[in-house]
Order: C-alpha cells, then sequence, then structure tokens
C-alpha cells in the first residue's frame, strides 16, 4: 500500500517537546529548542564512574554554565601525553589525592611509542597509595608488566609516585630519541 499523501510530520507524539532535563546536579532548560550537551572525562571521585550536570559550570573540567547544557562526566579518571627526546624524567599524567586520610587504588596504562627506530611498548601498572599530611605512602610497590619489542633498547623508565596531593606517572626517555608516551588510568578511593 501506498503511503504518499499521507502526514507524518507530527513526529508521532503529539508536538510535545522537552521542557527541562534534570540531572544528579542541576536541570538544563531548552533555548529556543536546543540543548547542548557535552562529555568530559574528570579526576572528580563518583562510586558510580559517571555523573551528569545541567546548568553549571562545576566539574573538573568545568562546563561553560550555559542553563541549556547538560554535561555527562566519566569520573575517576586521568590521563596525559607527552613526547621526550632525552633521559630527563617527565610526567606523563597525574591525579589529585586530597590530603585526608584515605586510600586510593590507582590503575595505569602506558604506551611508549619510538619514532626514532619504529618500536613500541606497554604497560599496565596497579599501586595503592594511603594519603595522610605529607607525601603518599604506598601501600604496595607499583606492580606492572612492561611489554616491549625485542629490538627496542630500552634503557628509559617508568615511575609512579605519591606527592601529598597528586599521584604521578614518570617516564624516562633515552637520550637523542624520540619517544611519543601515551597515558590513561583509573582509580578507586575510600576513607
Amino acid at each position: 500500500m501506498s503511503q504518499a499523501g499521507m502526514n507524518n510530520s507530527s513526529g508521532g507524539g503529539g508536538g510535545s517537546s522537552i521542557t527541562e532535563i534534570d540531572t544528579q546536579l542541576g536541570n538544563a532548560t531548552p533555548i529556543a529548542g536546543v540543548i547542548l550537551l557535552k562529555g568530559f572525562d574528570s579526576t572528580e571521585d563518583n562510586a558510580f564512574g559517571i555523573t551528569t550536570k545541567g546548568n553549571t559550570n562545576g566539574g573538573n573540567p568545568p562546563g561553560t554554565g550555559a542553563s541549556n547544557e547538560t554535561d555527562v562526566y566519566l569520573t575517576n579518571r586521568f590521563h596525559g601525553s607527552v613526547t621526550t627526546s632525552n633521559a630527563t624524567p617527565t610526567i606523563v599524567a597525574t591525579c589529585p589525592m586530597n590530603i585526608y586520610p584515605a586510600v586510593y587504588q590507582f590503575i595505569v596504562y602506558l604506551c611508549v611509542y619510538d619514532a626514532t627506530n619504529n618500536l613500541g611498548g606497554s604497560s599496565v601498572s596497579t599501586v595503592s597509595f594511603r594519603t595522610v599530611v605529607g607525601p603518599g605512602i604506598p601501600v604496595d610497590l607499583p606492580s606492572d608488566d612492561f611489554i616491549i619489542e625485542s629490538d627496542l633498547a630500552f634503557t628509559g623508565s617508568v615511575s609512579i609516585s605519591g606527592t601529598s596531593t597528586a599521584m604521578n606517572v614518570v617516564v624516562t626517555g633515552v637520550a637523542a630519541t624520540t619517544m611519543r608516551w601515551k597515558c590513561y588510568g583509573t582509580y578507586e578511593v575510600v576513607s
């Protein structure tokens, strides 16, 4: 049966429109029928690993605070990237830790590409810190499996350390070698 001539312009819902989007923190109201939806990853702590915010410029990173904006945050995450060409220790990623007594568990994913020699490697590390006033105290030593190509003469290093306010992933490259590092991680905290 031909449907030519049938009017389907009503959208099937009677023509109603969204009047507000309620979020866990704040609400967003359309402006001229437009809702902005933005996504971020964040070092904020949230038991579920995700949170939504509307009409706010809060968060890490912050939204714009537009009244028609809804932001979706994947929380408990950190990331970074850096290029090294020498053997100087360089922070590739960091995650803030609070100074109140707590225990943090980090899982750190790291990839390296040796652009000079077209070689590469990767690692997955786990480490825990107990925070107090002063540097974070390691609960356990970082455990990792660093996988590299057999031809990669890797004399650099990777370390994970805690300060009084942050966990740092530090890489040390190789002199006269361009190495591109990329890091991503998640964490859980209990106090």
